[in-house]
C-alpha cells in the first residue's frame, strides 16, 4: 500500500487539469447551462502513477494549485509553460514523465505491473472506504448528510486517482505514455455469454432478484462446479479475475440486469452447450498465448469493466445494488446526488433550478457513476455552487487524516484470509493463488496457512523513508553495477528493520490460528513463480520465535543479487509486487511433477526441496499417464488438476497419514517461452571451467566475438553459485549462452533447469 503520506497528498488531487483529454473529446460530456461543453470523464484523471512509482508525488503536489489554474491548456501545456517561467517543480515533474515513459516502452512487463498495483491498492482502499462509510450514519439534517457525502466522494476519488489514472491510460490510444493498442479483452467478450453458459444459475430477472442470497449462490455454486466443462469455464474466468467462483455467478445474475449492448441474458437463443464451448475457446486461447493474465492494456481494461458487476464487500446490500466494486465513489455518487435532487435550495443562486432540468436529465443515465460524481464535486468544490451551510470547506483536513489512517494498514480480518480462499493473485502472488485454484479440484491435498500480502509488504518497505527511496533509485537505474549497490543497501536496512506493531499484531493473530504448529515454512509469493522458482527465498524449519525475521529475511531476497538479474533479463522492473506465504513445515519425501498431453515427468526426492535444488532424486519416471503404475495417488492428482486447468507442473510432499500434500502448482502454456535467439546453436564455442574463477574466460570470449557459447562446468561447481553468475553474464552480453553441459544430469524439475529453459538455455 501507499504511505500515509502520499496518500494525504492523493487526496488532495481532485479537479479537471485535461491530462488525458480536453471537453470536447472527453468520453462523457454535458451540455452545461451556457450552452458550452465540459467534460467530466477522462479530462479529471490525474497522471500519479509516475509519480507514485518515482517517489516524487510531493512534486506534482506542490504544483497542483497551478495545474488547476492553467487546465484549460492541457497538463502537458501547463507544465512546459510553467518550466519556460523557471519553475523547477515544473521541470522536474515534466522529468518524472518522460522517464516513466521510457521506462514504459522498455519494460512493459514493468509498467504492466505498475498498472496492477495501482488497480490491486485502488480496490483495497476502495473496500476499506466503502466498510467504513457503511459504519457512519449519516446526519439527520439534509445540510449534514449533504457536507458529509461531498466530503466522502472527494475523499474517494483522491486516493483512487491511480485507479482512474490507470483507467485513462488503458482507454486512451493517446495517452501521456505514447500510443496504446485498445483491442477487447477475453473478459470484454465474456458477458455476452455467461447468462446462457449458466442459464440453470441465473434466477434473477430485470428488476427482481427472485430471493437470491449469498447462501443460494454459493450452493449453487457448488452445484455448477460438478460438471466439468462448466468447472473448468468457471476456474478460467476466476483465474483471469481473480474473484471466487461464486462471485461470477452473482455477475452472471447482475447481466439480467443491464442493457443488452453490455452483455448477453439466459433467454438468448444460443444454447448452453454452445455458450460454454465459446467461453472455453476464449479463455483457453487467452492462456495458451499469454503469460500472465492481465498482460497488455486491452486485458487490463476489460478487467476493470468486468469487475462493475463483482461485489466489493459481501452483505445484503449487494442485491440492492450497492457494495458492488467502486462503491466508494459510485455509492456515495448516487447518495449525493439523491440528496442534492431532493433539496433544490442548497444550491445558491438559483442554480438548483438549472441543475434540475439541464444537468441531472444528462447524467442520471450514465453508464459510467464516476462521471456524475465528477460533475457533482465540480459544481461545487470548483464552482462553489452550494450555499456555505451544505458545504462551504467540507470537514476539514483532521476528518480527512482520521480517515486515511484508518485505511492505511489492513484490518486483521482482512489479512488473515484462508490460503484457500481466491484473492487477487496480485495480493498473495502464484503459490496461494493457484493453490485456491486447485482447492476447487482437490480440497483434501491442500495445506492451510496465511500470507502477509503484498500490501502489507508494501507498506513495510514504504514505511522507512530512506529504504523506499533506495527501492526508487534502484528501480529506475539502468546499470547493473549500480543496482546492485542499491540493492546491497537495501538487504541491510530490512535487516535491521524492527517489524512495526500493526504488522506484529496481525503476524500474532495468525500464529494463534495453528497452535500446533512448532515449525514453519516461510516461502516467498511472486507473481514471477512459473518463471522465478528458487530466484527468491523461501525459508524451512523456522521456530515461532524467529518468524517475524524469517519474514524480513524473506522480504529482503526480493533484492537478492540473482533477484535483480533475473528481473532485469526479464524487463519486470523492481517496485516490490511480493508476498510471503507461510504454513507448517513438514519434512517427508517429496517431488514435482509435470503433465501436458497425458505425458508426465515425475522426479522424488528425499523431500520437494531436494528435487527443485538439482540434488540427486530418488527415482525420475516418464511416460504417459495411463502406462505409469507408480505413484498412483501422484498420477491421479496429476490427470484431475490437467482436465481443469490444461499442462500444469506441482511441487509435493508426503503427508504422514494424508497421503499427498500439495505445495504448488504451476500453469504451464504456450505463454512460457523463451527469448528470441539472435545466434545459432550449432555455431556455439564451448568453454570449459573448472572453478567460478575460471569465468573471466568466458567474458573474454563474449566480448570477443558475437557467436554464442556453450560453457562446460567441471565436477566442483555448485550450481547455486553459477546461477548468480550466469545471470550477470547474460546481463552483461545478451542471451548469448546457448548451452550450459554438466557434469552429471539434474532433475529438469530443478530450479536451475528452470531459469534455464526460461531462458532458452539447453542443459546437457
Amino acid at each position: 500500500m501507499w504511505s500515509t503520506k502520499d496518500m494525504l497528498a492523493l487526496s488532495t488531487m481532485v479537479g479537471q487539469v485535461n491530462a488525458f483529454s480536453a471537453d470536447s473529446d472527453d468520453e462523457f460530456r454535458v451540455t452545461r447551462e451556457n450552452g458550452s461543453t465540459q467534460g467530466i470523464f477522462k479530462t479529471c484523471a490525474v497522471p500519479v502513477i509516475p509519480f507514485l512509482d518515482a517517489g516524487a508525488l510531493d512534486v506534482l503536489a506542490l504544483l497542483w494549485p497551478k495545474l488547476l489554474r492553467y487546465n484549460q491548456l492541457g497538463l502537458p501545456a501547463a507544465l512546459r509553460m510553467l518550466a519556460d517561467r523557471g519553475n523547477n517543480a515544473a521541470a522536474q515533474a515534466t522529468a518524472v514523465l518522460d522517464g516513466w515513459k521510457r521506462q514504459a516502452t522498455t519494460q512493459p512487463l514493468a509498467m504492466f505491473r505498475s498498472l496492477e498495483q495501482a488497480r490491486l491498492n485502488s480496490w483495497l482502499l476502495d473496500k476499506r472506504l466503502a466498510i467504513l462509510f457503511n459504519r457512519e450514519t449519516l446526519p439527520a439534517q439534509p445540510a449534514g448528510r449533504i457536507r458529509l457525502l461531498v466530503s466522502r466522494l472527494s475523499l474517494a476519488f483522491g486516493l483512487l486517482n491511480p485507479f482512474y489514472n490507470l483507467e485513462a491510460f488503458v482507454g486512451a490510444q493517446d495517452s501521456l505514455v505514447g500510443e496504446n493498442q485498445t483491442d477487447s479483452g477475453v473478459l470484454d467478450i465474456v458477458p455476452f455469454f455467461l447468462p446462457a453458459a449458466l442459464r440453470n444459475f441465473v434466477v434473477a430477472e430485470a428488476g427482481n432478484w427472485n430471493g437470491l442470497s449469498w447462501e443460494k449462490l454459493r450452493e449453487m455454486a457448488g452445484e455448477a462446479m460438478l460438471d466439468a466443462r462448466r468447472r473448468k469455464m468457471l476456474l478460467g474466468l476466476t483465474r483471469l479475475a481473480g474473484v471466487p467462483v461464486h462471485h461470477i455467478l452473482f455477475a452472471a445474475n447482475v447481466l439480467e440486469w443491464i442493457p443488452r449492448r453490455v452483455g448477453g441474458k439466459k433467454a438468448d437463443s444460443i444454447s448452453s452447450d454452445e455458450a460454454l464451448a465459446q467461453l472455453d475457446k476464449a479463455i483457453s486461447g487467452h492462456f495458451n498465448h499469454h503469460s500472465d493474465p492481465l498482460a497488455g492494456p486491452a486485458n487490463l481494461n476489460a478487467l476493470i469493466r468486468f469487475l462493475n458487476w463483482i461485489p466489493l464487500v459481501e452483505g445484503q446490500e449487494n442485491f440492492q445494488g450497492r457494495n458492488w466494486t467502486y462503491s466508494s465513489v459510485c455509492d456515495t455518487t448516487e447518495d449525493l446526488l439523491a440528496e442534492l435532487a431532493a433539496h433544490p435550495e442548497s444550491w445558491r443562486d438559483g442554480f438548483g433550478q438549472a441543475f434540475l432540468s439541464v444537468l441531472k436529465p444528462q447524467i442520471e443515465n450514465l453508464d459510467a457513476t464516476s462521471a456524475k460524481g465528477r460533475l457533482l464535486l465540480h459544481l461545487i468544490v470548483a464552482e462553489k455552487r452550494l450555499e456555505p451551510e451544505f458545504f462551504s470547506r467540507g470537514l476539514g483536513n483532521g476528518w480527512r487524516a482520521k480517515i486515511i489512517r484508518s485505511v492505511a494498514h489492513p484490518p486483521a480480518d482482512e489479512a488473515l484470509s484462508s490460503t484457500k480462499a481466491v484473492l487477487p493473485p496480485s495480493l498473495v502472488g502464484g503459490k496461494p493463488f493457484n493453490l485456491a485454484l486447485a482447492n476447487h479440484v482437490l480440497p483434501a491435498i491442500i495445506p492451510e496457512g496465511f500470507v502477509v500480502s503484498a500490501d502489507m509488504v508494501g507498506s513495510l518497505l514504504r514505511e522507512n523513508e530512506r529504504l523506499w527511496q533506495t527501492v526508487v533509485l534502484l528501480s529506475h537505474s539502468s546499470s547493473l553495477k549500480a543496482k546492485l549497490v542499491y540493492a546491497r543497501q537495501i538487504r541491510l536496512l530490512v535487516s535491521r528493520m524492527e517489524v512495526p506493531c500493526w504488522l506484529e499484531s496481525i503476524i500474532a493473530e495468525a500464529l494463534a490460528r495453528f497452535p500446533e504448529v512448532t515449525l514453519w515454512a516461510v516461502r516467498s509469493s511472486s507473481q514471477d513463480e512459473a518463471e522465478a522458482r528458487g530466484i527468491y527465498r523461501s525459508l524451512l524449519r523456522v521456530p515461532r520465535r524467529r518468524f517475524q525475521e524469517a519474514v524480513l529475511r524473506c522480504v529482503a531476497s526480493f533484492f537478492s543479487p540473482g533477484a535483480v538479474k533475473f528481473r532485469m533479463l526479464a524487463g519486470a522492473g523492481d517496485l516490490p509486487d511480493f508476498a510471503v506465504y507461510c504454513l507448517a513445515y513438514r519434512r517427508a519425501e517429496g517431488g514435482v511433477a509435470t503433465i501436458s498431453r497425458d505425458c508426465c515427468t515425475i522426479s522424488v526426492g528425499k523431500t520437494a526441496a531436494h528435487v527443485t535444488s538439482g540434488k540427486p532424486v530418488q527415482r525420475e519416471i516418464k511416460g504417459r499417464v495411463k502406462k505409469i503404475r507408480e505413484l498412483p495417488a501422484i498420477t491421479s492428482i496429476l490427470c484431475q488438476l490437467e482436465k481443469a486447468f490444461g499442462a500444469v507442473q506441482i511441487e509435493w510432499l508426503e503427508g504422514l497419514t494424508t497421503g499427498p500434500i500439495l505445495l504448488q502448482l504451476e500453469f504451464l502454456g504456450k505463454g512460457r517461452q523463451t527469448k528470441p535467439r539472435t545466434v545459432a546453436r550449432s555455431s556455439a564455442k564451448v568453454c570449459r571451467i573448472e572453478s567460478l574463477k575460471e569465468l573471466g574466460r568466458v567474458r573474454l570470449t563474449l566480448e570477443r566475438q558475437q557467436e554464442a557459447v556453450a560453457i562446460r562446468l567441471g565436477a566442483a561447481i555448485n550450481l547455486d553459485l553459477f546461477q548468480g553468475e550466469l545471470l550477470s553474464l547474460l546481463v552483461q552480453h545478451g542471451n548469448r549462452v546457448s548451452e550450459v553441459r554438466l557434469h552429471k544430469p539434474i532433475s529438469p524439475s530443478s530450479h536451475f533447469a528452470n531459469i534455464c529453459h526460461y531462458l532458452g538455455i539447453a542443459i546437457r
